[in-house]
C-alpha cells in the first residue's frame, strides 16, 4: 500500500485521527485535549510522523496535498479536517468539540478530507449556470409575449 492509500485509508477508518510529531508541543496540547473529553466513540488514533522516517515525511507532503496545511498536528474527526491544536481549541472553548468526538453521525456525506462536499460548484460552473438562468429567463418571457393571443377588432 502506497502512501496515499495509507494515508486515505487512516482517514476513513479512524473516526478520532491526528498526524503528531512526538516532540511537537501543539501536538501535545491537541491530544491531551481530546484525551480530557470522556465518553469518546472511540480513543484517537495517533500517527507519530518523526517516529516513521521518510515515510512520515512522505505522510505530511501528501497531508499538505489534501488539506493545505503543513504543520501538525493534522487533526481528522469523522473524516473531515479540523485544523491544527487553535482549531481543536476554538471548538473546544465554542462547546462544539465534546459533541463532535462522542456521537456518531447520522448519515456520512460524501465529502473530501477537508469537509467539503466533493460536489461543490466552482466559479466557472457558478457562472455558466447563471447565464443558463438568464437564457431561461429571457426565453420564457419571448415565448410569453408572442403567444397572447391577439384582441380582435370589434
Amino acid at each position: 500500500m502506497g502512501i496515499k492509500e495509507e494515508v486515505d485509508e487512516a482517514i476513513r477508518s479512524n473516526p478520532i485521527l491526528i498526524y503528531s510529531k512526538t516532540y511537537c508541543p501543539h501536538s501535545q496540547r491537541a491530544k491531551r485535549m481530546i484525551s480530557s473529553i470522556p465518553s469518546k466513540i472511540s480513543n484517537p488514533k495517533v500517527i507519530e510522523l518523526d517516529s516513521l522516517g521518510q515515510a512520515g515525511v512522505d505522510m505530511q507532503s501528501y497531508l499538505f496535498e489534501l488539506t493545505r496545511q503543513r504543520t501538525v498536528p493534522n487533526i481528522f474527526i469523522h473524516q473531515n479536517h479540523i485544523g491544527g491544536a487553535d482549531d481543536l481549541s476554538h471548538l473546544n472553548d465554542a462547546g462544539v468539540l465534546r459533541s463532535l468526538v462522542t456521537t456518531v453521525p447520522a448519515a456520512k456525506k460524501d465529502l473530501d478530507h477537508s469537509g467539503r462536499s466533493k460536489f461543490e460548484i466552482n466559479k466557472q460552473d457558478g457562472s455558466i449556470l447563471i447565464l443558463l438562468l438568464v437564457i431561461v429567463v429571457f426565453g420564457y418571457y419571448k415565448f410569453k409575449s408572442t403567444r397572447e393571443p391577439e384582441k380582435q377588432k370589434l
